[in-house]
C-alpha cells in the first residue's frame, strides 16, 4: 500500500493516478481482477470487482441473504434480492424517440402470430431462484416467432425482451 503526499492511494500499485487506485493481482478465469472486498466482523459479505471490461457490484455465495442496493436522496430506489428478483421504486422508461430510429415499419397479422404463443404457470427450477409460483411465457417459443425479442447469453441461457411484445398486442387488438 502506498499513500503519496498529494493523497493518492495506491493498491497494489507504487504509482497511484486516482485517490484510490486498485490494480488487480488476483487472477481469475486469466483475468486480472482487482477487487475491493467487503466484511462485517471478519466475515466476507460482498465486493466490487473489475473482471475484465465488465464492473461487477454483489455479495458473495455465503452471504445468501445479502441484497444489492442503490440508494438516492437518502431512499433506496433499486434492489436486486438473492433470487434474482428486483425492485425499482420509480418508473422505467426505454428511449423509443423516432428520431434515432431509421427503417420503420408497420407491424401486420399481428394475432397470427401471437396465436402461435402460450402463457404458462411454473416454478424455477433453481433453488436460487424464487421459489413462488411465476407466470411467463418460453424463450424458445418465443423464438421461432419473434426472434428480434429473444437474446441469448454466453452459456447459451435465452432472456425475452417482455415489453417487445407489447406493439404486437396493440397491432393485433386494432385487426379484431
Amino acid at each position: 500500500m502506498v499513500v503519496l503526499k498529494n493523497g493518492r492511494t495506491g493498491l497494489g500499485t507504487n504509482e497511484p493516478e486516482k485517490r484510490l487506485h486498485i490494480l488487480g493481482n488476483v487472477i481469475l478465469n486469466n483475468t486480472p481482477s482487482p477487487t475491493l472486498q467487503l466484511q462485517s466482523v471478519g466475515v466476507e459479505k460482498g465486493f466490487v470487482q473489475l473482471f475484465g471490461n465488465n464492473l461487477r457490484l454483489g455479495t458473495y455465495a455465503e452471504n445468501d441473504l445479502g441484497n444489492v442496493t442503490f440508494r438516492l436522496n437518502g431512499d433506496d430506489r433499486f434492489i436486486i434480492f438473492p433470487s434474482g428478483n428486483a425492485m425499482l421504486y420509480g418508473t422505467l422508461t426505454q428511449t423509443s424517440d423516432a428520431r434515432l430510429k431509421r427503417n420503420i415499419q408497420p407491424i401486420s397479422n399481428s394475432m397470427q402470430q401471437l396465436m402461435l404463443l402460450n402463457g404458462y404457470h411454473y416454478f424455477w427450477d433453481s433453488k436460487q431462484m424464487d421459489p413462488a409460483i411465476q407466470t411467463g411465457m418460453l424463450a424458445q417459443e418465443i423464438k421461432t416467432v419473434f426472434p428480434e425479442l429473444v437474446k441469448e447469453d454466453l452459456a447459451g441461457t435465452l432472456s425475452v425482451n417482455y415489453s417487445g411484445l407489447i406493439p404486437y398486442m396493440i397491432e393485433a387488438a386494432k385487426e379484431q
